[in-house]
């Protein structure tokens, strides 16, 4: 079963402190005129701020260039923002800057770079860049191969409830890879991620469908109730 690339958020993310209420005014009206679609209103608000050095005015003009919202679409513009904001550390952008490394999007191609950055934002709690370590384990690029580092790295972004994470997490007990092979847990964490895919993420809730129901042959009725149980009260870990 093949691991997944993690793809870049489709949302805002972060409002840090913007040291004034005429700066955070601006901030809100540009994620509002963004929400209605209005994409060249919401840069023209985000440049100054980001220029001024607010890292989530930063992080949004990145998101704004990578999808050509309002600007053509220019993915070395999109990467300085996400790098500017990385640096300042905000791990939205951090993850951000190692999927433009990992894809040679907006730069040369470096697996190395890539984990460098996931694991900085990774290291911050961010469960999408946990996943991505997951993934940089399991398929050896950057790293050395590691499946236990791999379901490390995925339970720790599941236990947030990323679904992603939980997939990759149901992968993990399904092959035996850095743990042992437990179908019951493989099936719980493959209900739990078919709930939590995002309506717009249908291979992700169909693979997940797929790899559960695969494994439902090899299970008693018993062990899948108990898989479903143990689903069913399932709580996230708070970061």
């Amino acid at each position: 079963m093949n691991q997944r690339n993690i793809f870049l958020a489709t949302i805002f993310l972060f409002f840090y402190a913007l040291g004034g209420v005429s700066l955070a005014g601006q901030f809100e009206d540009a994620l509002q005129a963004a929400s209605r679609g209005q994409f060249e209103t919401a840069i023209r608000l985000w440049l100054p701020l980001a220029e001024a050095g607010n890292v989530s005015a930063q992080n949004n003009l990145g998101y704004m260039f990578s999808r050509g919202e309002g600007v053509p679409r220019d993915d070395v513009i999109a990467v300085k923002w996400w790098r500017l904001a990385a640096a300042n550390g905000l791990a939205d952008a951090q993850n951000n800057l190692g999927i433009c490394y990992g894809d040679g999007r907006g730069v040369p191609q470096d697996y190395v770079e890539a984990v460098k950055w996931f694991r900085m934002a990774a290291e911050q709690g961010y469960a999408m860049a946990q996943s991505n370590m997951g993934a940089r384990y399991g398929i050896g690029e950057g790293v050395n191969q590691d499946w236990e580092q791999s379901t490390a790295w995925y339970r720790l972004a599941a236990e947030q409830g990323d679904p992603i994470g939980m997939s990759n997490l149901g992968v993990a007990f399904a092959n035996g890879q850095g743990v042992k092979r437990d179908f019951i847990q493989a099936y719980a964490w493959y209900t739990l991620a078919i709930a939590t895919f995002p309506n717009a993420d249908e291979y992700g809730r169909e693979l997940a469908q797929s790899n559960r129901s695969a494994i439902a042959k090899f299970m008693t009725p018993h062990q899948i109730e108990t898989a479903r149980t143990t689903a069913s009260q399932w709580k996230p870990k708070k970061n």
